[in-house]
């Protein structure tokens, strides 16, 4: 996903976080993390274990996270 569409995206996206599931609060703040790396690696090791049980797991958030550019 390009860096200018989550630019445009994830602040329509972030005040609804407490709203959404975790696994989707996984999902969003790795997308976040297109935009802002170190900032979404700290919120992802924030969710609880539930978050990473529908086809994410912690490990693979982290390592989509660690592998932005």
């Amino acid at each position: 996903m390009p860096a200018t569409w989550v630019n445009l995206e994830y602040p329509i996206l972030a005040p609804r976080l407490p709203f959404v599931t975790p696994d989707w609060q996984a999902y969003i703040l790795q997308d976040w993390a297109i935009i802002n790396k170190d900032a979404a690696w700290a919120q992802i090791q924030t969710l609880p274990p539930v978050a990473f049980g529908t086809g994410n797991s912690l490990t693979n958030a982290l390592w989509w996270v660690a592998t932005r550019p």
